[in-house]
Parts: structure tokens; sequence; C-alpha cells
């Protein structure tokens, strides 16, 4: 179903409608300094897709040794019952 700029379901004229004329909108531009659709990219892109650094291996690497304490206490705890 589609609806035209003319149909608002009351009956304006169509003399009316021709007078109209819509405020003229100036809207600022979301990018600056002419930059492409490829330069945003390249931007957003470039954050995930960058080496993961040394430190965060570290981290993790640890993490994950704290979480193995887990596992280890659940293995204890069935095998000593």
């Amino acid at each position: 179903m589609s609806v035209n700029a003319t149909d608002h379901g009351d009956s304006i004229s169509p003399e009316l409608m021709k007078k109209v004329k819509p405020a003229k909108w100036d809207e600022e531009p979301l990018v600056l300094n002419k930059r492409n659709f490829h330069w945003v990219t390249e931007k957003i892109c470039g954050i995930v897709e960058q080496k993961t650094p040394t430190w965060w291996w570290w981290c993790f690497i640890t993490a994950m040794g704290i979480a193995s304490f887990t596992g280890l206490g659940l293995v204890y705890l069935v095998s000593t019952g």
C-alpha cells in the first residue's frame, strides 16, 4: 500500500498543495574534510584488525591460569569424594 504526499485521509485541495513549499534544511556534513567512505571504513575496521597487543596476551594467559583453578578444584572434589 503506497501513500502519496497528497493522500492525508482528509480532503486537501490540489491547489493548496501546490502552494506549500517545504522549508530549506541545511544539514551538517557527517564526515568532515571531504573524507570518502573508504577512509571511514579503514579507520573503523583498522581498530579491530590490528595485531593483538602483547600485554593483552599476558593478561589473558594469567586469567586463564586463575580460571583453571575451578577445574582443578572440581577434579579434586570428585576424586576425594
